[in-house]
């Protein structure tokens, strides 16, 4: 086995949602792509996506520039669907913070298989490249799973059909406890591991707000960063 998924590097966020890739090194408008969408009509929203399909400029060779680096990792909420980009808790937080710069690591259906993996791999590669590395979670719903194939791989929940039908034979409740139990595990004991502090969104906070199947609104993601700088200081 090579270790390619869980070596030291970013992986690019198309191993998680495939058409990111066609999206990378572009800059979009919230009109013009089906998968994002902005609240408040907002006409100067764009989604600019650098060369491994994240919301985020390209990466430094080091950050020690500043007194901290956190990563943001999870799902839309931290790529910040439906809102600015300058409204995003991730970016929110880099403003609040002296001398701190934020990375967006998130990625519209991400899952718990998605933050851990990605945590594993980003953690050993940017711990070296900064004065001091902290992580900031947001949980994925349980129901989702990542799958990989030869010939295609995302992460998946329901209700769109998953790679192959008897997939969700496997799927209950008690399989998703499992699942998220065992990936938030492997991100504690990486960040412990690695001596990175851990920090994670409020799950109230994220529920409330998708309760009516919508995406979290400029309003919500400030309710974020309240309670991340909580934890913080």
């Amino acid at each position: 086995m090579s270790g390619r998924f869980f070596s030291p590097h970013i992986p690019p966020a198309w191993m998680i949602l495939p058409r990111t890739k066609l999206l990378s090194n572009n800059t979009l408008h919230h009109n013009t792509d089906s998968i994002v969408s902005c609240e408040e009509n907002n006409t100067d929203a764009y989604y600019t996506f650098n060369s491994l399909g994240y919301r985020e400029k390209e990466y430094a060779e080091n950050y020690s520039e500043f007194d901290r680096l956190i990563l943001a990792i999870g799902p839309s909420c931290v790529f910040g669907i439906n809102v600015r980009n300058s409204h995003c808790w991730p970016r929110l937080l880099e403003n609040s913070l002296p001398n701190t710069r934020v990375l967006n690591f998130g990625v519209a259906g991400a899952s718990m298989d998605s933050i851990s993996r990605m945590t594993s791999c980003l953690i050993p590669y940017f711990k070296s490249r900064c004065r001091k590395l902290e992580v900031v979670a947001l949980w994925a719903f349980m129901d989702r799973r990542e799958i990989f194939l030869d010939d295609y791989m995302c992460s998946w929940s329901p209700p769109v059909d998953p790679p192959f039908p008897e997939f969700v034979l496997g799927i209950d409740d008690t399989s998703s406890s499992y699942n998220h139990e065992k990936n938030e595990t492997m991100v504690r004991a990486v960040c412990s591991q690695y001596d990175v502090p851990l920090y994670v969104v409020s799950w109230d906070i994220y529920e409330n707000a998708t309760k009516d199947g919508e995406h979290p609104t400029a309003q919500h993601h400030r309710e974020m960063l309240l309670d991340i700088v909580g934890q913080i200081k």
